[in-house]
């Protein structure tokens, strides 16, 4: 089960409006007795998808764009001062629209625990005591990378390393 929310998350961070991924992820996190708030621990994750969906960087690189065009025709055109007004209010607009994946770009960076039982350990070592155990499917922030460990936070507030082989990070395509 945790496999399987894992490729459904990924599927949903590199196309943010499928709504069929989002079905079947609430049909994955039922079937696996999740909470919908394990799902998603960072609310700026989501912050992150609606950005993507709605390709808000590129339309504030165009009203900049637009912006710019208007100030160099204000400059060419003495005469027509409302351009340079409408391209104040076309940078106001570029502003507040690129403000937000700037903050989106905050986000932590998760992943999904896909083993059953998966320790939480006190150190990132394999001979470190367990503080704790992961449920199948929770998706975690990412800590820390200590190469074959992760520093990952639980739905509890428990902080402890996981073995990067029980847990997949959502923000890197999976190794094969």
């Amino acid at each position: 089960m945790g496999e399987a929310l894992a490729a459904l998350l990924r599927a949903r961070e590199l196309d943010p409006g499928d709504r069929a991924v989002e079905r079947e992820i609430e049909r994955a996190r039922q079937a696996a007795n999740l909470d919908a708030a394990e799902l998603a621990p960072d609310p700026l994750a989501a912050l992150v998808r609606w950005c993507r969906r709605l390709h808000l960087s590129l339309a504030a690189l165009l009203l900049t764009g637009i912006s710019l065009a208007l100030h160099a025709g204000r400059r060419l055109l003495p005469r027509a001062r409302r351009l340079g007004l409408a391209g104040l209010w076309t940078m106001a607009a570029a502003l507040a629209v690129g403000v937000l994946p700037l903050v989106a770009s905050l986000a932590r960076p998760t992943a999904v625990v896909v083993r059953r039982g998966a320790p939480l350990l006190e150190a990132a070592s394999p001979t470190a005591a367990p503080v704790g155990a992961l449920r199948e499917g929770e998706v975690v922030p990412v800590l820390d990378d200590g190469g074959a460990f992760l520093h990952v936070e639980d739905s509890s507030g428990a902080r402890g390393w996981a073995h990067a082989a029980d847990v997949r990070r959502l923000d890197r395509p999976p190794s094969p």
